[in-house]
């Protein structure tokens, strides 16, 4: 079975760039997945339709997850960037038989990704809620012992060859399920 690679963190922390920049080098070694382009929807859909946004982020992944297995995973090895919990990916990849997967998370300091997401021009997502949602995907990758790719002080450029690397070295080293692997800065 081709291998997903989900590459996760908070926004503002490359996710999206560092796919992209994968794509533009390696156009076709991967199917790529970018989590957003299903849409978002506003705060009263969100209520109205799933309660909460931890529901809406949910259901988005489940939809990914599904989609993936059902037209994606046979085709060729696949990479999303997603904002989801460590665990929901864990019980979704059971849930639809994908043996093969990673959990990725890049990371950057609080204030890198503030200057990010300024300049990005969505200064809205700096509240609250961020720094705790931040810690927590940390923690819980730690915890796991997922790869944790600190991209803070580093260029977007070697944020993409390391993840260029490692997923290669993973391809090349079938693994499945939970990789054992950490690298920061």
């Amino acid at each position: 079975m081709n291998k997903v690679f989900f590459i996760i963190g908070a926004c503002g922390s490359g996710k999206t760039l560092a796919i992209e920049n994968i794509q533009k080098r390696l156009p076709k070694a991967f199917n790529y997945c970018f989590y957003d382009t299903l849409g978002a929807p506003t705060d009263e859909e969100v209520y109205r339709e799933y309660g909460n946004w931890d529901a809406w982020h949910m259901h988005l992944t489940d939809a990914w997850i599904r989609r993936i297995k059902q037209r994606l995973i046979m085709k060729n090895h696949t990479v999303i960037d997603c904002q989801a919990r460590p665990d929901v990916i864990e019980r979704l990849c059971d849930a639809y038989g994908i043996d093969s997967y990673e959990i990725i998370l890049l990371d950057c300091s609080l204030g890198e990704r503030k200057r990010r997401l300024y300049e990005r021009a969505v200064p809205h997502i700096v509240n609250p809620s961020l720094e705790p949602w931040t810690r927590y995907l940390h923690d819980e990758c730690e915890k796991r012992g997922y790869m944790i790719i600190d991209n803070s002080d580093i260029p977007p450029e070697e944020t993409r060859d390391k993840l260029i690397e490692h997923m290669r070295q993973s391809i090349g080293h079938p693994k499945t399920k939970l990789v054992r692997a950490k690298v920061t800065g």
